[in-house]
Order: structure tokens, then sequence, then C-alpha cells
């Protein structure tokens, strides 16, 4: 005995989904690049105002990139332009003491939630 079940509907829901997808990445990486810049210049910014003249030279050395599929963002130091022992001691301190003055998370916390009213705009707009 066998039995046939159709599943077309399955799978056109299925490729619905799959389109919907690409369609929710498109709406928004743009937003998540513009967070990722922003981000990025407030901890440039925040180098160049050191009162340390290593550590404003860092704030040049500062870059962010979307990596993957565009829904995610990569910031920190490019290596290529010398700064990634620098920043990690602008951001951390160093293990005899001194730096440490920046400020990872405020501009995290600060773009996080302008990235959310942005990105949900982006849906809502999307879904109509």
């Amino acid at each position: 005995m066998s039995a046939h079940i159709d599943d077309s509907e399955l799978q056109a829901f299925a490729a619905e989904l799959g389109r919907a997808a690409g369609q929710v990445a498109d709406a928004v990486r743009p937003t998540l690049s513009k967070a990722g810049l922003n981000v990025k210049d407030a901890y440039a910014a925040q180098a160049r105002g050191s009162s340390n003249r290593g550590f404003q030279r860092l704030a040049g050395t500062i870059s962010y990139d979307l990596v993957g599929d565009g829904l995610s963002v990569e910031i920190g130091p490019d290596r290529a332009r010398g700064g990634a022992a620098g920043l990690a001691g602008f951001f951390h301190g160093w293990p005899n003491g001194g730096g440490g003055g920046g400020d990872l998370d405020g501009p995290l916390e600060a773009e996080a939630e302008v990235l959310g009213k942005f990105a949900s705009d982006a849906l809502r707009d999307l879904l109509r």
C-alpha cells in the first residue's frame, strides 16, 4: 500500500521563505553598515581625544567591515595600519598599568538603539 502526499504548497511556502530571507538581508544590510561606521567613528574620536599622543595616532587605524553575508560588522584595528596592540592598550590597558581610557561599550550601546529602530523600520516597510 502506498500513499501520495501533495506537498506542493509546503514547497512553495519554503521557497517563499527563502526569498523573504534574502529580502530581509538586503533591507537590513545598509543599516548595519551605517551602524558599523558610526561605532568606528566614535572609537576613532575617543582615540583622537586622548591626552596620549600615541593613542591619538591610533585613530586612523580603526576600521570597520561587513563580513560574511553582510549581516555582521567587524570593527577594530586594521593590522596593515599598525594599530592592533596600541588599540588593545587604549581600550583595555597595559599589563603593567596605563592606558585603558577607551570606552568600548558606550558607542555600541548608543548605536544598538538606533540600529534596532532602523532595522525594524526596514522590516516593516518590507512587509507592507
